[in-house]
């Protein structure tokens, strides 16, 4: 998560961090997950990232962010090749 405290869109210094992303109906864990074999018909390597948010206090923007970015990226990579 960025390390700057100011709200993209109207630079409140209001905002909440590290605030958690549920599933309304099923109370997971939001997470993002990425797929290194997309074409495989079970083993597609799947590699997975819980997303948090920071949510500027003052005008509700809100800007989502990514946990285990280096393997998600990882899996990225393999798939596009």
């Amino acid at each position: 998560m960025p390390d700057f405290l100011f709200c993209a869109k109207c630079g409140s210094d209001r905002i909440i961090t590290d605030a958690t992303t549920a599933l309304k109906d099923y109370g997971s864990t939001l997470e993002v997950r990425v797929q290194a074999n997309p074409s495989a018909v079970m083993i597609k390597g799947t590699v997975r990232g819980e997303v948090s948010a920071r949510i500027c206090a003052t005008c509700g923007y809100t800007e989502f962010y990514s946990s285990n970015l280096d393997a998600l990226w990882r899996a990225h990579e393999k798939a596009q090749q």
